[in-house]
């Protein structure tokens, strides 16, 4: 049985700071809540489109891949915090660890992963997300 975690977001009058990169499948409902509340951000999108769409609400979007280190740098470029939610599948291990470089180079002070980890599940994304998390754990001196 699943059960709801509760969800915190920064907001204006939060004491998390700075401009966030948005990444992964949570990038449109993420952004709403993040702007709703002040936030400085940009949103990393896969297709042009995508991109575009942010760009004409007003939002700061960056076209990029998680399988391309360079790109994630210049999308962290200025960023102080990072919302990573990489898809599930054979990529996600590389992709994972390339952001979190890619963080730890930009200096980013504050990461906020969407986790489904248990490595005692016989499914190969959970256990890739419990070997994310402990590497950004390490990477970026998470405690």
């Amino acid at each position: 049985m699943s059960k709801s975690l509760p969800m915190y977001l920064p907001s204006a009058q939060s004491d998390v700071e700075g401009r966030s990169l948005v990444i992964g499948a949570i990038g449109r409902a993420l952004a709403d809540e993040l702007l709703a509340g002040g936030a400085d951000l940009r949103v990393m999108c896969r297709r042009a489109e995508q991109v575009r769409g942010f760009l004409g609400r007003g939002i700061d979007a960056a076209q990029g891949s998680l399988d391309d280190s360079d790109g994630l740098r210049a999308a962290l470029r200025e960023c102080d915090q990072l919302f990573l939610n990489a898809p599930p599948g054979l990529q996600q291990r590389g992709q994972n660890r390339r952001i979190v470089d890619a963080a730890v180079d930009a200096r980013v002070s504050h990461a906020v992963k969407i986790s489904d980890a248990n490595p005692e599940l016989a499914i190969l994304w959970a256990h890739d997300h419990a070997r994310a998390d402990e590497y950004i754990r390490r990477s970026l001196d998470c405690s």
